[in-house]
């Protein structure tokens, strides 16, 4: 009896593990389509590098979006660039930031609208908050 009554539990949380990923994948799936091309201009924003709760550091972002789908810019005092990719209404930036200590991966996968960009990333430090608002 004790037996069957274990399998039933092992049963019921591997039924709601199920859901909860259905429902997540649900959630993620995008609504509506991004053309990389209707990104480009000047944007501006922060990658803030987090501890728990606490704010660590920030870095300052500037970048340019072109309409071919690179990007060039500044993140901190490093120089970074890359490409632009969507993902339905998600935007994803792939790439490098050069600093004195050698190139760093950039992985920025966004969410937002044509005037605002926001979402985390993992770092080489830990986690960072990014924000991006078009300027221009």
């Amino acid at each position: 009896m004790a037996r069957h009554a274990v399998l039933l539990i092992l049963a019921a949380l591997i039924a709601a593990g199920c859901a909860t990923h259905a429902r997540s994948a649900a959630s993620d799936a995008p609504s509506a389509s991004v053309a990389p091309s209707t990104l480009a201009g000047h944007w501006q924003g922060d990658v803030n590098e987090t501890a728990s709760v606490l704010v660590i550091r920030t870095w300052a972002l500037d970048l340019t979006i072109a309409e071919d789908g690179s990007w060039r810019g500044t993140i901190g005092k490093a120089k970074a660039s890359g490409t632009v990719r969507t993902r339905g209404d998600r935007v994803v930036l792939d790439g490098v930031a050069v600093t004195p200590d050698g190139t760093q991966p950039v992985y920025f996968d966004l969410k937002g609208d044509d005037q605002r960009r926001w979402g985390e990333t993992v770092t080489s430090f830990g986690r960072a908050s990014v924000t991006l608002t078009r300027t221009g």
